[in-house]
């Protein structure tokens, strides 16, 4: 141990491995929301036959909100923050599901919200672990 160091089992130990793994888990969950700032919403429908706006031509901006889970012992994902979203989808409906292994969707990681302004904060049904998350699905619905 170096001289003025924390022991890495000590408290200060641990809230450092805390904190860098809190870091981790940011710095990975946003390189691959990342990819979401190229998505581009075109006119199109749903399965439900909802239509698909084509106000947003130019991408939007994901960020994540990951909190420590003491019963579960993990970081997880609770909510997603849409932004950059053009003024001309207010009011609209944005969803977001958030994918795993192979792009396959995390049973309980999605959400909606009304977009307000030009962004969006959704709650995750069942916050995943962050570990869990590759990428992110949004969709914007009139």
């Amino acid at each position: 141990m170096k001289e003025g160091g924390a022991a890495p089992w000590s408290p200060r130990g641990a809230m450092n491995r805390r904190l860098l793994m809190a870091t981790l888990a940011t710095t990975v969950f946003a390189s691959a929301l990342g990819l979401a700032a190229a998505i581009a919403m075109t006119t199109g429908s749903l399965g439900t036959g909802a239509a698909v706006t084509s106000c947003n031509a130019d991408g939007v901006t994901v960020a994540s909100t990951v909190t420590w889970d003491d019963v579960d012992k993990r970081f997880e994902v609770t909510a997603v923050t849409v932004s950059g979203i053009a003024g001309a989808c207010e009011g609209d409906t944005v969803s977001v599901q958030l994918t795993g292994s192979g792009g396959g969707a995390i049973a309980g990681a999605s959400g909606s919200a009304t977009i307000s302004g030009t962004s969006a904060h959704i709650a995750l049904a069942t916050p995943p672990a962050a570990s869990a998350v590759e990428g992110v699905e949004i969709v914007i619905v009139k």
